[in-house]
């Protein structure tokens, strides 16, 4: 054995580093990070776990096309049947008969000719004519192959009055029939009242995929709902239960430059190109309306024919606004891209500018050298505004703004990733994805912390990716899990245009700033956190299909997609896997790994009869084959990427689904430097927390499965039990320029590293 240097120790908690690292010895952070960090979490205690994995909740509602109604819809109770499809809301369809006891009583009837499918309807503006009886859950949307056996399509409405809804109705499974109809059933006496209504829209689900985005509203603790936007439709989910589909404006193409904010139990969904939509919870977790946003007193600006209105389907809408000092602030329109504007104080919908006053309405033109379109806003200690160019704050800070001392203060000029990505409030800072500005490369952005100082700049907008900056790649979503324990800091969640999902783990009091990879079998589109839960939309190739679902990360599940059974047991069969039909699934019964199965007509017979807790899904892709593949995008033959993944330049795929590589061994706790010299890694100590099925190797040697024998005959007929404490693995052989270790995982069980001390010799 040559020389024997110093242990070299680490933690993790400073996250996967750039390669460009490799010459920053002397960074601080550089031995407590590593080179990959892939499919786990680090721990600001110190050490990394296993990512968690994920339940299948829903799929994603594909791209909608609207059915042409003309001359197939009659108004049986009387009525201009064409007044409910002419696309005008000011032409309505009013019934003639009193509605009294008619059993069903039926407002519009569709006659297809034929069997048509149908994926959604939506009912625009139905109300009755007086407010002397509401009908509960009398009205509803029926189908019928026969026109005589009828069929709910959906729910009923929970409450029809005077008062005007907007309302749609989905299958989870598309529905064929000839015959559909809107109809009061029941026998309410509804008097001499009659039924308004203003459009009847059916749509079919076509095969192409919409963009999808993931959306968070939370109005109490038991009003918390994750919402997916898709193709014109709105899901909404309660505890990853779907509640509702809602219509919305938006088209496949505008889904991902949306923004939007909430106000109690009110969302608002902004894009540049629609006029802003309102969602507002009516009542019931499946009940909801959809509005276009109205506003009085619009600003009026002269484009060059006189006076007009500045927001218009001419001249574009805001693409972004927010809440602050009791107004209404949007900003950001096609024509005017760098201009803010306010309602009046307390008075969120009306802009009237009046005199001036302090309560009235407040418009303001950023004063830029270069066109400043504003992308985002933000409520924070000051009012802060994100442009494509530049971070900007207005004055004062301690007062209400008003109309006449608000002062626009530019403060850094980063710029910002948009229009669409939001900025985050994260530790009283607000992080934003920085502008694209790489002339070599233009995929790669920057995560930025907009954080006050109370210095002569007020504000910074620090990098925290500089030390990680491959991993952040042109982002298309953003998220954050806050912290809520000193024992676990925020999770930021930063989704990338290549379908992986870049993991910030950040603790500023304890000065961490950990990046790590997430990667799954297909591509993640899009995230949101509801409280405590995560949630992802995955678009996923399944039996040769792809298709896209919405998932929930659980920390105690092991696989993604996954179908977890914990009632009706014992039992060897695990149903609900529809979704995973022709796809080979990993299997878990008990905290035992089982053989892999084929899930068919959605089910699956499992080796052994599950007692406690059974789990299928799909295991965790190959993250150092990803990494081959990214390698190559970046220039790499694959011979070179698969020598500086494996250390050779033939070696096959292992399987491996978790992945900690160390940084090199560089240089000594002296300082003296050792690149350049050859050096094998002797020994590997390992701070082990309830894990198993790892596998160790060094000095670019294909890894070996970490032994943990146990023994006695109370070990029989239970799942292999996970090992907490030390282990030392020895006799590493062969010699390279780095000095690494790999650790990896191959099997859907526990992995937890609290830390890892290695010896190396030249």
């Amino acid at each position: 054995m040559g020389q024997l240097l110093d242990p070299f120790q680490t933690n993790f908690t400073s996250g996967e580093q750039s390669a460009e690292l490799r010459g920053r010895t002397d960074i601080t952070h550089y031995y407590n990070g590593a080179e990959y960090l892939r499919n786990v979490v680090v721990l600001p205690q110190g050490g990394a776990r296993r990512r968690p994995g994920s339940t299948y909740r829903d799929r994603v509602m594909r791209q909608l096309t609207k059915l042409d109604l003309t001359g197939l819809v009659s108004a049986p109770e009387g009525g201009t049947a064409a007044n409910a499809i002419d696309d005008d809301t000011a032409t309505e369809v009013v019934t003639t008969s009193n509605i009294s006891t008619t059993d069903p009583y039926v407002i519009l009837k569709v006659d297809f000719g034929a069997a048509q499918t149908v994926k959604a309807i939506d009912v625009r503006g139905l109300k009755t004519s007086a407010a002397t009886v509401d009908f509960d859950d009398e009205v509803r949307f029926q189908y019928s192959l026969n026109d005589s056996d009828w069929t709910d399509f959906g729910t009923a409405f929970d409450k029809v009055d005077e008062n005007d809804i907007q309302r749609r109705r989905a299958a989870a499974t598309a529905i064929s029939a000839r015959y559909w109809r809107l109809a009061r059933v029941g026998t309410t006496d509804g008097s001499t009242q009659k039924f308004h209504i203003d459009e009847l829209w059916m749509w079919d689900e076509t095969a192409t995929l919409s963009n999808v985005r993931e959306m968070r509203f939370r109005f109490s603790t038991v009003q918390a709902y994750i919402m997916s936007l898709s193709d014109r439709n709105l899901a909404v989910y309660k505890d990853g239960v779907h509640q509702a589909d809602i219509y919305v404006p938006f088209t496949h193409a505008q889904v991902r430059e949306t923004a939007f904010i909430q106000s109690l139990d009110t969302m608002h969904i902004f894009h540049e190109d629609v006029q802003p939509h309102r969602i507002e919870r009516a009542g019931a977790h499946d009940e909801w309306n959809d509005l276009t946003q109205a506003f009085t007193n619009i600003f009026q600006h002269d484009f060059g024919d006189g006076d007009e209105d500045t927001w218009s389907a001419t001249r574009g809408w805001p693409r972004c606004g927010t809440y602050h000092d009791g107004r209404l602030w949007l900003a950001g329109t096609a024509q005017r891209p760098q201009t803010i504007w306010s309602s009046k104080s307390g008075d969120f919908f009306n802009f009237d500018d009046g005199t001036g006053l302090d309560a009235e309405a407040i418009e303001r033109t950023l004063d830029s050298d270069d066109v400043a379109s504003i992308y985002n806003l933000n409520s924070g200690r000051h009012l802060q505004v994100f442009t494509e160019s530049s971070e900007w704050y207005f004055l004062p800070d301690k007062e209400v703004l008003t109309p006449d001392n608000i002062k626009a203060v530019r403060t850094t000029n980063v710029g910002t990733e948009g229009p669409g990505l939001p900025v985050l409030k994260v530790e009283n800072a607000t992080l934003f994805v920085g502008r694209r500005d790489d002339a070599a490369d233009d995929s790669f952005c920057s995560v930025r912390e907009f954080l006050y100082t109370d210095l002569e700049n007020p504000y910074e907008a620090q990098d925290l990716t500089l030390l990680s900056s491959h991993l952040i790649r042109a982002p298309v979503d953003f998220a954050v899990l806050p912290s809520t324990t000193s024992r676990r800091g925020a999770l930021v969640f930063v989704v990338n245009n290549d379908g992986t999902m870049a993991v910030l783990q950040t603790l500023r009091r304890q000065e961490i700033t950990a990046w790590q990879l997430w990667i799954t079998d297909g591509n993640y589109l899009s995230v949101a956190v509801d409280d405590q839960d995560i949630y992802v939309a995955v678009e996923r190739t399944i039996d040769g299909v792809t298709t896209q679902f919405i998932e929930r990360f659980e920390w105690d599940v092991y696989t993604d997609a996954a179908v977890i059974v914990t009632s009706g047991l014992p039992t060897d069969t695990v149903t609900g896997l529809d979704h995973l039909d022709g796809e080979s699934c990993e299997v878990r019964a008990d905290g035992s790994v089982l053989t892999n199965e084929t899930p068919s007509s959605g089910s699956v017979t499992i080796d052994v009869a599950a007692s406690t807790r059974a789990e299928v899904g799909l295991g965790f892709p190959d993250v150092k084959e990803d990494q081959v593949t990214w390698l190559q995008t970046q220039g790499h033959t694959e011979a070179e990427a698969r020598e500086l993944v494996y250390g050779n330049r033939t070696q096959a795929a292992l399987g491996d689904q978790v992945w900690i590589r160390d940084m090199p061994a560089d240089v000594r706790q002296d300082g003296t430097s050792l690149v350049g010299f050859k050096k094998r890694v002797v020994e590997a100590h390992l701070a082990l927390l309830q894990t198993s099925g790892i596998y160790i190797g060094a000095n670019n040697r294909v890894p070996v499965p970490v032994p943990f024998q146990r023994f006695g005959d109370e070990l029989l007929d239970q799942a292999p039990q996970l090992f907490t404490g030390d282990k030392s693995i020895k006799g590493f052989l062969g010699y390279t320029l780095k000095g690494q270790v790999d650790i990896t995982q191959r099997s859907p069980t526990g992995f937890s590293l609290l830390g890892m001390r290695k010896r190396v010799s030249l």
